[in-house]
């Protein structure tokens, strides 16, 4: 059986969705269908709640274990290397590719990144492209969400890092 929560943070609210074996998906503020019944946290995920409210706060949360659900091995090398990221820094599609093996494959990392479904906990937030430039963002509010999220990571105000 699937469950769903919503966790209150400073840019909304966070739903958090798990079954019995993990995390299945975190969606951000905004418009979402998660699946299953609303219940309360277990605690397992109580930390990544705490995650959730500290980083839409503005404050480094503490690293979490959040039992990652549902994707397989080339796509998790993917996720592993953008948690490697460190806040507020930027890595591109090329080279998150090239570290998984696949120099090159930047579409792909785009894709995989595209349809990550742990974000903020897998900060595909801080991968742009090749130009340095934003990209595409799946997430509501789009790239607008990606650049304040960088931002607040790096304690600035809305669109002073990025053109």
């Amino acid at each position: 059986m699937t469950f769903h929560h919503a966790v209150e943070t400073g840019w909304g609210a966070v739903t958090l969705e798990w079954d019995e074996r993990g995390l299945l998906r975190s969606y951000l503020p905004g418009p979402c269908t998660p699946a299953g019944e609303p219940a309360a946290l277990p605690d397992w995920l109580l930390p990544v709640a705490a995650w959730m409210r500290d980083f839409f706060a503005g404050r480094k949360p503490a690293e979490v274990d959040f039992r990652p659900v549902g994707c397989g091995p080339a796509d998790w090398a993917v996720y592993q290397h953008t948690m490697a990221i460190p806040p507020g820094k930027t890595r591109t599609y090329g080279e998150i590719a090239a570290l998984c093996g696949k120099p090159g494959a930047a579409q792909w990392v785009g894709q995989v990144l595209g349809n990550n479904p742990w974000p903020p906990l897998v900060p595909c937030h801080r991968v742009i492209g090749a130009n340095g430039k934003m990209t595409g963002f799946s997430a509501p509010g789009g790239v607008d969400s990606k650049r304040r999220m960088l931002d607040m990571e790096l304690g600035r105000e809305q669109g002073e890092l990025f053109t």
